[in-house]
């Protein structure tokens, strides 16, 4: 499917997975000030579309968070970890944890992983 035929709110958890993935790739360059640049467009988005409490919005807090702790911004940086933190303990609670496919993310890279190293087919 063309990503213009996609409804606006796909559109944007788009543009918010490219925002996030850009951070931490400057992130990873250790180019701190670019990747908060990134990692904040990403957050607005993502609260746009999920809110504030979302586990989504969590974890795009957190990476925000550290890059602010890495850039000595120790307050902001603390705000935003608690924020993220009280998110995330209430997601501790079965009842309300998502339920997510493979296992969860780590489940999901997994199978990634054997997709990667299983050996090609070989049929012509």
């Amino acid at each position: 499917m063309d990503p213009a035929e996609l409804p606006s709110e796909s559109g944007r958890l788009i543009e918010a997975n490219n925002l996030n993935g850009m951070a931490a790739v400057h992130e990873k360059r250790q180019e701190y000030v670019e990747a908060e640049r990134f990692y904040e467009e990403a957050l607005a988005v993502y609260e746009e579309i999920y809110g504030t409490q979302h586990l989504t919005t969590a974890v795009a807090t957190r990476n925000l968070a550290r890059v602010l702790r890495v850039q000595g911004k120790i307050a902001e940086a603390s705000l935003m970890e608690d924020h993220a933190a009280d998110i995330l303990s209430r997601r501790a609670d079965p009842d309300e944890a998502p339920k997510m496919p493979f296992g969860g993310s780590s489940g999901f890279f997994e199978l990634l992983g054997n997709y990667y190293t299983r050996e090609p087919d070989t049929e012509v």
